[in-house]
């Protein structure tokens, strides 16, 4: 009766503990193994709490439009940007890195004059009120319209289109001359509405308007801040085809004492290893320019590789008759190329169909450009 008992306990012992699930230990070879078990049930489907959709900060993104505020705002000439909620506006760094930007790349924005920053508010100064800004703006659109109307033609290349805006700025803008006597320059000179409006700028004002009208041309110029023999200095660099070439209206309209007007092209086209004789930038922030295609001098063919071909050149121009010339030298040397001689040399073996002939010539030593003008005594 007693093993009768042990043997119904043990039973409903082993039964209790199947259907609590508890583990059940093997106590063999020294190992413990345990067994788990557990009420079968039907699978459940996997169930997601559903995602808030997450809005992906794009840096790109937000410094164009942080960009585009920044220059909307001075181009109308707001005196209170706010850039709350970009995070560029976050990095003082970052605005006034805009700022430089957007000032050089858009002439329409003018007498902008420095600004203060903070908490994501900008305040742009400007040295006119906003109804003048906006006057010289509607006046130098409509004279921009009238200047294409007359300087471009259907069939042009875009060589020739930058070339007759180059051409067009010098022919009727004058260098400030107050900038070289130490005077005070007029806001107007740094302008577009100096160049185009009142002839009258300086070497910012020459590149702003280079850039303002080839932009309807849909001809790339991109504004360089630099500096030429130590002096800060502004010029362009402009794509034809596929390179880019710099091109400095400024340097190419040289003041002279009697204040004759006098086009140049020693710096029209150049690319980096010429122009870097006298000019330094920041390589990194702009376009290389390694192409010659379209530099004026290698475009006309009118490149000199020897003395012999220096010598022919001058002799033909004076028996033809001309009345200046121009060209370059390639691995100039003042002490082989010397004008007055080879003048007075071609003077003694030809025969001249006139009493005399004079001449006066420039040198620009740097690029081996000699430009000769003759003067015939008949």
């Amino acid at each position: 009766m007693f093993k009768r008992g042990i043997k119904l306990f043990l039973i409903l012992v082993i039964i209790t503990l199947f259907y609590t699930g508890y583990s059940i230990l093997n106590l063999g070879n020294d190992r413990a193994t345990v067994y788990e078990f557990t009420e079968s049930k039907e699978p459940e489907e996997a169930y997601e709490e559903p995602r808030k959709e997450e809005k992906v900060y794009d840096e790109a993104k937000d410094y164009e439009k942080t960009y585009d505020k920044v220059e909307n705002g001075l181009i109308e000439g707001k005196k209170i940007i706010s850039l709350v909620g970009l995070r560029s506006s976050e990095s003082n760094d970052v605005i006034f890195e805009i700022l430089e930007g957007v000032a050089k790349d858009n002439p329409e924005i003018m007498y902008y004059a420095g600004a203060r920053y903070g908490n994501g508010i900008l305040m742009p100064r400007y040295e006119k009120e906003v109804k003048e800004i906006k006057l010289h703006q509607k006046m130098i659109g409509e004279k921009r319209e009238e200047i294409l109307l007359e300087i471009i033609t259907p069939n042009m290349t875009d060589y020739e289109k930058v070339k007759a805006v180059h051409d067009y700025i010098i022919n009727n803008t004058k260098y400030d001359r107050n900038y070289l006597e130490d005077k005070e320059i007029s806001p107007e000179s740094h302008t577009v509405y100096g160049t185009l409006i009142e002839g009258v700028a300086v070497c910012d004002g020459y590149a702003k308007s280079m850039k303002y009208l080839l932009e309807p041309l849909e001809i790339e110029a991109i504004i360089v801040s630099g500096k030429s023999r130590d002096m800060n200095h502004a010029w362009n660099i402009v794509k034809i085809e596929d390179n880019y070439y710099h091109v400095d209206t400024t340097w190419d309209d040289p003041v002279t004492e009697s204040g004759q007007d006098i086009i140049a092209y020693d710096y029209f086209s150049l690319n980096d290893e010429d122009i870097s004789r006298t000019h330094r930038w920041d390589k990194e922030k702009y376009p290389s320019c390694v192409a010659t295609k379209y530099n004026y001098y290698y475009y006309n063919n009118l490149l000199i590789n020897n003395y012999d071909e220096f010598y022919s050149l001058l002799k033909e121009s004076i028996l033809s008759e001309k009345d200046n010339i121009s060209f370059r030298i390639l691995n100039y040397d003042k002490e082989v190329y010397n004008v007055s001689n080879a003048m007075n040399q071609i003077a003694a073996n030809i025969t001249l169909g006139y009493k005399g002939i004079g001449f006066n010539y420039s040198i620009n030593e740097e690029l081996g450009i000699i430009n000769i003008k003759f003067q015939y005594e008949k």
